[in-house]
This record gives structure tokens, C-alpha cells and sequence, in this order.
């Protein structure tokens, strides 16, 4: 039997309301892609991590200490807004896999391990 994870939305922790809206609105994401260009940190390609929700990711992982990565990106992944349409079911599992649910894939733990090491930390650094 495995453990349930613990995640900032079910434990009632003043900082569970912390959501992608206030990042954004502290952290506007134009001066975030500004500075993941000018750092050289910038994606090269399109990935399901970018370098610019990588730096949110980070800033969000100092809020949830006590959590794993995953938790906080799902969290974080959760409190998106999309205007007009139903917020998509989040699931984790290989693309395009008969029978797999539909929705929006989020990347496993070494997924976010390197995601992190390709960021560094020149792009926080210049935001702070």
C-alpha cells in the first residue's frame, strides 16, 4: 500500500492560497522571460518545463518547504486560470498511451531535477 502525498492544498496552510495568479502578479511574466533570455537560460526548444515556469517553480518551492517538487508543481498547475473552458484533469503517464486519461501531463521528479540544473541560478539571482 502506498503513502498518500501530502500536498499544500489539503493541509490548510495559510500558504495553500498562494497561487499562479499572485506570482504572476509579483513577478510579472514578461520580466521573467526577460531575464531567462538575457541570463542564457532561455528554452531552446519547446519542452514541457520551460525555463520561465521553471523560475516560478522555484520561487513557489520556497513557500512550500515541506512538499516534494511534483506537489508544488501541481499545485501551482492547479491554481492556473483558463479563461472560458474547464480547467483540465492533471495526470502524469506516458504520452499518447491508449487508454491513458486526457488532460495536462505534468513531468515526474528527474524531469524536474534536470529542468532545475539546466535553469541554475543566474536567472533568480537577476531577479532578486
Amino acid at each position: 500500500m502506498g503513502r498518500r502525498e501530502k500536498t499544500p492544498a489539503t493541509t490548510g496552510q495559510l500558504s495553500a492560497s498562494l497561487s499562479w495568479d499572485d506570482l504572476a502578479g509579483r513577478v510579472p511574466l514578461a520580466v521573467v522571460r526577460e531575464v531567462v533570455t538575457e541570463t542564457g537560460c532561455a528554452s531552446q526548444r519547446l519542452r514541457l518545463l520551460p525555463a520561465s515556469l521553471m523560475v516560478y517553480l522555484v520561487i513557489a518551492m520556497a513557500f512550500f518547504m515541506n512538499y516534494s517538487c511534483v506537489a508544488v508543481l501541481r499545485h501551482l498547475l492547479a491554481s492556473f486560470r483558463y479563461p472560458g473552458a474547464k480547467a483540465p484533469r492533471l495526470i502524469r503517464g506516458p504520452r499518447g498511451k491508449a487508454g491513458a486519461a486526457v488532460g495536462v501531463r505534468i513531468a515526474g521528479r528527474s524531469a524536474l531535477t534536470q529542468a532545475r540544473e539546466r535553469l541554475g541560478v543566474a536567472p533568480l539571482a537577476a531577479l532578486y
